[in-house]
């Protein structure tokens, strides 16, 4: 069963009370600021704004009351209070809210409610298609995970799969680059160990992996590892990280979502369907087994 997560959901709310009171000149024909809504409301002006940011706990009827006052249609004021009140209690992954990031979080809690997601790394294996050991390898490797946050950060790895193999599952596809099957993370056994878990993974009905080949040239994902997610109810996203230097982003943009759909139809026209990356996958593997 897959658990909401309600600080995500405290930040969609949020973007769309923004979205709302920032429209109303469009819409109606009258301004209306954080202090105009405080007024109405009864509250402070950094209460709006936290609300906005989803940094504070809505309560449905403030909710309900600010998108009256802005004008907001009736089908999107029940659905946004219902949102909210889906919006009680701790992330799944509140245990280790120390060691995760603003934008990482919204990943992990759009995992929660997405029912597709498409994710591409040129560099090592997806998150969510790794086996323990090689992420572990990875975690204990990185210069961004300080020393005490490593056992932290590969709890939550391995608990963030949790989301694949749920009553009502997420659909992964994943698209890696050749080079990945063989770029050595740690032991020859671990690479083992995690070429076997992705062909088991390959296996599952709701997990697609698609291998682009090194001779399939160049494409447009090669300036950063991706994951675009799709909703039932909510408009898609995207998450896009360019590495310890420059950061993370988490976004709904539609311009942006719509430059990331693109590109994942293009390297996914460009890689081999499941069974052709399967034999790949394979192969990188007996290579391995033949090098002891």
């Amino acid at each position: 069963m897959t658990e909401t997560d309600p600080l995500w959901l405290r930040r969609q709310v949020g973007r769309e009370l923004r979205m709302f009171r920032t429209s109303m000149r469009a819409r109606t024909g009258r301004e209306v600021t954080t202090t105009d809504a405080a007024a109405e409301l009864g509250c402070t002006q950094p209460k709006i704004s936290q609300m906005e940011a989803g940094r504070y706990k809505l309560n449905w009827r403030d909710v309900r009351d600010l998108l009256k006052f802005y004008a907001a249609p009736e089908k999107d004021i029940t659905r946004l209070v219902e949102w909210t009140k889906r919006a009680e209690g701790a992330p799944w992954w509140d245990a280790y809210r120390s060691v995760v990031h603003l934008s990482y979080a919204d990943l992990v809690g759009g995992e929660s409610e997405a029912v597709r997601a498409i994710n591409y790394d040129f560099g090592v294996v997806p998150g969510l298609l790794q086996h323990q050991e090689y992420a572990q390898v990875l975690t204990n490797k990185s210069r961004a995970v300080p020393p005490t946050h490593r056992e932290a950060i590969l709890q939550l790895r391995m608990n963030r799969q949790r989301r694949l193999t749920e009553t009502t599952p997420l659909e992964l596809i994943a698209v890696i680059e050749e080079s990945v099957l063989h770029r050595p993370v740690g032991s020859p056994s671990v690479m083992r160990k995690q070429l076997d878990h992705l062909l088991v993974m390959n296996d599952l009905p709701n997990v697609t992996v698609q291998v682009i080949q090194t001779a399939a040239g160049f494409h447009s994902a090669l300036s950063g590892r991706f994951a675009l997610l799709e909703f039932a109810e909510f408009t898609p996203a995207v998450y896009l990280e360019h590495g310890p230097t420059n950061g993370s982003r988490y976004s709904h943009d539609p311009a942006l979502v719509e430059v990331y759909t693109e590109i994942a139809a293009e390297i996914r026209a460009k890689a081999l369907n499941p069974d052709e990356s399967g034999k790949l996958i394979s192969a990188a593997r007996n290579d391995l087994a033949r090098e002891g």
